[in-house]
C-alpha cells in the first residue's frame, strides 16, 4: 500500500527512537497496523493520522506512556488518538466477577482472604481495576503460607492522589520512614503518572 510522504517521514522518526531488539518486532507491527487501518477505512494510502492510530493499536498498553512522550517530542498531540482508543476499548471488567475469582482461588489454594479489606481496596481503586490490564500472582514458598495477589497496570491515567497516599489515607497501610516510602516519593518527582501536577 502507498504511504503519504509525511506519514513515511514520521514512521522513520518513530522507528529510529525504538531500541534495536524491540525495533525488529515493533516496526513491522506498526506498519501492518497502519496499512490495515487504512484499508479498513477504504483509503488508498496511509496518512499521518492513520499511522499514529496504527502506532497506538500496535504498541502494548504498558509502553503507551513512552510512545506518547516520543510523539509529543515530535510535536504531535496524542489526546485525540487516546480518546478514540478509549471509546473503542472493551467493556469494563465486572468487579463482582473479579471478586468471585479471588474468592474461588483463595478457597482452591487454601489462602485466607480478608474479605472486608479486599473489598475496600477493590472499591477504592475500582477505576483502575475495571479498566486496566490485571495480573494474578500465586506465590508458594516452603517456609511461608501461600500468597495470592491481583494487580493492575496503568501507565496512562494518573492517580489523584497517588496510590500510596490513597492507601495510607484509607488505612490499608501505615505511613512510615521505610525505604519503600522514600523511593515512592522520589519516583513521584520523575513520573507524572503517579500524581497529577498543576500546570
Amino acid at each position: 500500500m502507498k504511504w503519504e510522504a509525511d506519514a513515511r517521514t514520521l514512521y522513520k522518526e518513530v522507528v529510529k527512537n525504538i531500541p534495536l531488539p524491540v525495533k525488529l518486532i515493533a516496526a513491522p507491527s506498526i506498519s501492518r497496523a497502519a496499512e490495515k487501518g487504512a484499508f479498513k477505512c477504504g483509503h488508498k494510502a496511509v496518512s499521518k493520522a492513520g499511522l499514529i492510530e496504527g502506532i497506538f493499536e500496535a504498541v502494548p498498553q504498558s509502553y503507551r506512556a513512552r510512545v506518547v512522550a516520543n510523539l509529543t517530542a515530535l510535536g504531535i498531540d496524542c489526546n485525540e488518538y487516546l480518546n478514540s482508543l478509549a471509546q473503542r476499548a472493551p467493556v469494563q471488567k465486572d468487579l463482582l466477577a473479579l471478586w468471585d475469582s479471588l474468592i474461588k482461588l483463595g478457597k482452591e489454594f487454601q489462602i485466607h482472604v480478608n474479605e472486608v479489606r479486599t473489598r475496600a481496596v477493590l472499591e477504592t481503586f475500582s477505576p483502575f481495576f475495571r479498566n486496566s490490564p490485571l495480573t494474578f500472582r500465586l506465590e508458594s514458598l516452603t517456609d511461608a503460607p501461600p500468597e495470592l495477589t491481583v494487580r493492575y497496570l496503568e501507565t496512562m491515567k494518573p492517580h489523584t492522589p497517588d496510590p500510596l497516599t490513597t492507601a495510607v489515607l484509607k488505612g490499608f497501610m501505615a505511613e512510615d520512614t521505610s525505604s519503600p516510602f522514600a523511593l515512592f516519593e522520589e519516583m513521584k518527582l520523575s513520573f507524572d503518572i503517579l500524581e497529577r501536577r498543576p500546570v
